[in-house]
């Protein structure tokens, strides 16, 4: 398991980090977005638990998102392996698991080694696009995904995750939240605080068999 976590709020963006804590220790980042500018801020990363003393520290008026670790493909201690993965201004934390047979269906049509199935997945979502992409991976997942201009949520059918109006986000339920429809696509309006379903897709993913 792993988390992603999301807010406006040092406060609530800490409680959520300990509600989600037993998702993975294994490394963990803390992004800083810039709701003006729609640009990453900042990013921290390392391996271990989330150390909260860098919230307290970040800069007021900014978009917090994080993520939690535990590899499901195994414990890589490599830092290129820690979420987000960036490619061209847009970034994706994943949630969950894509087959080994599309991983591998993933290497070959990127003609890469990358073994990482969340870079491949944002790889696919920039050659394919982003619906095209989802209903093809076959997979568990649950992503906040960045294209040059918005910020998108979505999982699959056995995916995990919760939003509530403030736009708080994390992969464990908390109260006021609702867990986001499976096979559809949010946009989050940060300027706003509203999310909106932006598109439509059909998992491929059965939920008992990996």
């Amino acid at each position: 398991m792993c988390s992603i976590i999301g807010s406006f709020s040092k406060q609530k963006f800490k409680e959520l980090v300990k509600l989600n804590q037993s998702r993975g220790s294994f490394s963990y980042s803390f992004l800083q977005f810039d709701t003006t500018a729609m640009s990453v801020k900042s990013l921290e990363q390392n391996f271990g638990e989330f150390p909260l003393e860098i919230v307290d520290k970040a800069e007021e008026g900014m978009f917090f998102f994080g993520h939690c670790q535990a590899p499901t493909g195994g414990l890589i201690n490599d830092p290129n392996r820690i979420h987000p993965v960036q490619n061209k201004n847009e970034f994706l934390f994943h949630n969950g698991i894509i087959k080994q047979k599309d991983v591998t269906r993933l290497r070959e049509e990127h003609s890469t080694i990358e073994g990482w199935d969340t870079k491949l997945m944002l790889l696919e979502i920039q050659k394919r696009g982003l619906i095209e992409t989802l209903n093809t991976i076959d997979g568990s997942f649950a992503c906040a995904y960045k294209n040059n201009n918005s910020i998108f949520i979505f999982r699959s059918q056995a995916g995990t995750l919760f939003v509530d109006a403030a736009l708080n986000i994390s992969s464990t339920k908390f109260d006021g939240a609702e867990r986001i429809n499976h096979d559809t696509i949010f946009e989050l309006n940060l300027l706003t605080t509203s999310i909106n379903i932006c598109g439509k897709f059909k998992s491929k993913s059965s939920p008992y068999f990996y």
